[in-house]
């Protein structure tokens, strides 16, 4: 899988470059500034902490689009969130810094987005008690799909995302403890010219 999304990446950055250096002139330099809502919870495991409602948190972040074509955009970002879960046992609450890098599909004032994403976990908290690192994994991969609208200078997006690392660090190999992000954001964006 990681040689996988590597190789995307990769692609990727091939196709935003060769883009770039075509139509230098014609594309436009827009950084879109983000924030918006974070709507999280875990998935799989067979414990308590697998039966979670959804968390809302912030997100606020950067994102940068590049033309491939007049029809698909590579796009990448850096994004702060506020992810986690409601429980019973309180709210776990983690803060990331992500980085989505993906595709983007314009049709006109309508685009979609799909991708993959990569995350480094700032903190980690039960309610508001500091846990143990060694206990959740710093790093967090996924992908991502999202749909939204541009208006001028602004834009709106809903983006779902599945983790598909394991946030709990296993606890010991044991399967029952094997937790996974989901999450969905309601952002708006202000792009700068």
């Amino acid at each position: 899988m990681k040689k996988i999304s590597f190789l995307l990446i990769a692609v990727l950055s091939i196709g935003a470059l060769q883009a770039q250096t075509k139509d230098r002139d014609k594309q436009p330099k827009k950084i879109t500034i983000i924030g918006g809502l974070n709507l999280s919870k875990y998935v799989g495991g067979e414990d308590n902490l697998s039966k979670t409602n959804y968390k809302p948190g912030l997100i606020l972040g950067v994102n940068k689009d590049v033309k491939i074509t007049p029809l698909i955009w590579a796009n990448g970002g850096l994004l702060y969130y506020q992810n986690g879960a409601s429980t019973e046992l309180g709210d776990y609450k983690f803060d990331y810094l992500m980085v989505p890098t993906g595709l983007k599909l314009n049709f006109g004032p309508v685009y979609a987005m799909g991708g993959f994403y990569g995350a480094y976990r700032l903190t980690a908290k039960l309610d508001d008690v500091k846990l143990d690192n060694k206990d959740f994994n710093r790093l967090d991969f996924g992908t991502y799909a999202c749909v939204g609208l541009k208006f001028l200078l602004l834009s709106f997006n809903v983006k779902y995302n599945w983790g598909i690392s394991d946030v709990s660090n296993g606890s010991n190999n044991n399967t029952a403890y094997d937790l996974r992000n989901r999450f969905v954001s309601f952002t708006l964006g202000i792009g700068i010219p």
